[in-house]
């Protein structure tokens, strides 16, 4: 629906995992660069379970970041 990629969002989780300890239950992440044609940051929903991570959805910002 928004064109983006599969790829695009396990490097936003797998950025996120770099960062932050990983705990089971769900969590947002508001990336902080620009993917997809829609020149926006993307927000990832996803659940994390044992050995397992379930993206609920994932879909471009209207608006743009404050810096």
């Amino acid at each position: 629906m928004y064109k983006i990629t599969e790829e695009e969002i396990s490097s936003i989780i797998e950025c996120w995992k770099t960062e932050q300890m990983v705990s089971n239950g769900k969590h947002e992440i508001i990336s902080n660069e620009v993917f997809g044609q829609q020149g926006y940051p993307v927000k990832v929903v996803f659940s994390c379970e044992i050995e397992k991570i379930v993206v609920i959805t994932a879909y471009p910002l209207k608006k743009e970041m404050k810096k």
